[in-house]
């Protein structure tokens, strides 16, 4: 991770005491006190072992004391917060882009759930990552064609804001859009906000990018990008809507080649949504 000093905006760095015995929160991994990722790792793996946290919740009754346990409490709400910041591989969004007819670095791109070492640090014109004043989650703040990987432990409100704002997009006229990676499965939300966007890419088994402390598996299943572009935004926008699907070939780096399969989307009163 190159930008080491980066915490999401969930992160609790844990508390420290002042001149007068009293609590202070602290708000930076810079104190020696300061719960950071190699604590946070380190203190999950040991509480486990010692079955202080049992399947991501403390057992306050193992705990020794009731500071340990409001420790553990924060420890593992932290390493919740670093599981949802798995990146999209570049090649993803550099195809999304393709498709979508977007110039990186010319046209309006919004990252709402954005990590600083995401492909769209350098291309993003809005980038919102939690922070005060920058809630993903508010799609009044996106801007232009919006780029969407959000926490995965949040995965139906992340898909339903991206439907909101793609569907408008979608509807008015210029540059916006909205696409969305997730996993390909048959939950309730992605039949209600991803079915129904007007194109597919299907990527196939993905490999997302760990974050700082986590550590890199293989991909759990198949992926799926729902896009909202209209038919005129580029020369494969129009291949699909006037000739159908077709496969793509794509790099996802200098020694492999995967085909993306494009279709169209499957509109969403098609599903029995009281399944």
């Amino acid at each position: 991770m190159s930008t080491p000093t980066w915490y999401p905006a969930a992160w609790h760095f844990g508390f420290t005491v002042d001149d007068d015995d009293q609590p202070v929160r602290l708000t930076g991994p810079d104190d020696p006190d300061a719960l950071t990722y190699a604590y946070c790792e380190e203190a999950e793996r040991a509480a486990i072992d010692a079955k202080q946290i049992v399947r991501g919740k403390v057992n306050r009754e193992k705990c020794k004391t009731s500071d340990l346990a409001d420790e553990l409490e924060i420890v593992v709400s932290n390493r919740k917060a670093i599981r949802n910041c798995w990146r999209t591989p570049d090649y993803v969004w550099e195809t999304v882009c393709k498709i979508a007819g977007l110039t990186p670095g010319v046209s309006e791109i919004t990252d709402p759930f954005f990590h600083p070492d995401a492909w769209t640090a350098p291309y993003a014109t809005v980038k919102l990552d939690g922070h005060e004043g920058s809630d993903g989650f508010d799609t009044s703040l996106w801007r232009g064609f919006a780029l969407v990987n959000g926490p995965h432990s949040d995965s139906s409100r992340v898909a339903e804001a991206a439907h909101e704002y793609g569907e408008r997009a979608f509807a008015a006229p210029g540059n916006g859009g909205a696409a969305i990676f997730v996993p390909y499965r048959g939950d309730r939300w992605f039949r209600a906000h991803v079915a129904p966007a007007p194109i597919w890419l299907h990527f196939g088994r993905t490999a997302c990018v760990a974050p700082v402390s986590v550590k890199q598996s293989g991909p759990p299943g198949c992926t799926i990008v729902g896009v909202w572009a209209s038919e005129g935004a580029s020369v494969w926008t129009k291949r699909l809507y006037n000739g159908g699907n077709y496969r793509l070939t794509v790099t996802p780096n200098e020694r492999s080649k995967v085909e993306v399969l494009v279709t169209r989307g499957v509109p969403a009163q098609t599903y029995n949504l009281n399944d």
